[in-house]
């Protein structure tokens, strides 16, 4: 396996063993651009949202909405479970001590830092 792309940070970690390891690195973006990137996305996709007429600040306060997803992909909190400062850190950490982290909206240094 050359390369893995996955949301699921967890389940992919378990693909790597001390034999055969791997190195990971993520692309983020500001929270506020992402939560309004999938909003036009899932209003573009489903008529249900359409109907709804939900602005932005709306859509992010449903109690269906996916908030901090990537904490709790890395923490390994569930949708519904309350997220805390333990969680923040553990989420940090691993980022920290795991990934190469680029920012999308510095593209340009992200990739030189890559090469």
């Amino acid at each position: 396996i050359d390369v893995i792309i996955s949301s699921f940070v967890l389940s992919a970690s378990s693909l790597f063993t001390q034999s055969h390891k791997g190195r990971a690195f993520t692309l983020l973006r500001h929270p506020v651009d992402t939560a309004a990137s999938n909003f036009v996305k899932r209003k573009g996709r489903s008529k249900d949202l359409r109907d709804l007429e939900l602005e932005l600040h709306q859509y992010v306060s449903q109690d269906w909405y996916p908030d901090n997803y990537m904490v709790r992909q890395l923490s390994g909190v569930l949708p519904g479970d309350t997220i805390t400062e333990h969680h923040m850190d553990l989420a940090k950490n691993l980022l920290s001590a795991k990934f190469f982290i680029g920012i999308v909206e510095e593209m340009e240094e992200t990739v030189r830092q890559l090469q």
